[in-house]
């Protein structure tokens, strides 16, 4: 997994599984503490497991806590068919 941070947009590419949930975590905590609307571009993901998705919804947890807008943009297929598969409709 590759993580590039431009601002308050966190991209990510490659796989989003238990061997990269923690380089992830601590990415978007430190995004977190310096901005408001965070969005996490999930364009460039070709793999995610149930870890992945867990820490995507426990961001969301953590930024609604905060009063913060976590926002999950240009969701890639693949992806898409897992969270409709596991019951969240992607937008």
């Amino acid at each position: 997994m590759e993580i590039e941070q431009i601002d308050n947009k966190v991209i990510i590419k490659g796989q989003l599984t238990i061997y990269e949930v923690e380089e992830l975590r601590q990415t978007l905590l430190t995004v977190m503490e310096e901005y408001d609307q965070i969005k996490i571009d999930m364009q460039k993901i070709d793999d995610c497991d149930s870890l992945g998705v867990q820490l995507l919804l426990s961001a969301q947890k953590t930024a609604v806590a905060q009063g913060k807008d976590l926002e999950l943009i240009n969701i890639s297929p693949p992806i898409n068919r897992i969270m409709k598969a596991i019951g969240f409709e992607v937008i």
